[in-house]
């Protein structure tokens, strides 16, 4: 039995190529094999899981998304969602609105 439970994977540009926007059959392979050992793979990520089309072919068995916020399993049953707190938010907005960024 292993003692690795879990390994996490960063996704763009690392598993996922940037200028082909899919991963590579070795890498593939790769996650495959350690599955096959039992081992739990996690898929990592700064993006909201709605702007994850390029994971397809990827075996998995959990997203972390918004850099932790938000982790889901494959199926889409939520493991953890941090929800920004709503006085953070607004003055997150103040502020964007105030340097013309929205």
């Amino acid at each position: 039995m292993s003692m690795i439970k879990a390994i996490f994977f960063d996704i763009d540009g690392t598993i996922i190529s940037i200028r082909k926007h899919a991963a590579p059959q070795s890498a593939l392979d790769a996650i495959a094999r350690v599955r096959g050992y039992g081992v739990k793979t996690f898929l990592c990520t700064s993006r909201a899981r709605q702007f994850l089309a390029n994971v397809h072919g990827v075996d998995y068995d959990g997203l972390v998304c918004l850099t932790g916020a938000h982790c889901v399993e494959k199926d889409g049953q939520d493991i953890n969602c941090a929800l920004m707190d709503p006085g953070m938010w607004r003055q997150s907005s103040r502020t964007a609105r105030k340097r013309g960024c929205l």
